[in-house]
């Protein structure tokens, strides 16, 4: 799983985070959801 960003015109990919081992579907769910809960609490 990596996390990136592309600058605007540029051709060149930076990596900010990455991992080597996927999380299995039950943990990716649990961080989709952990991340849920903290946006929608920073709301209020």
């Amino acid at each position: 799983m990596v996390k990136y960003s592309v600058l605007q015109e540029s051709q060149q990919i930076f990596a900010s985070k990455y991992k080597t081992v996927l999380p299995t579907e039950e943990e990716l769910a649990d961080m989709i959801q952990k991340e849920n809960t903290l946006l929608l609490a920073s709301e209020e």
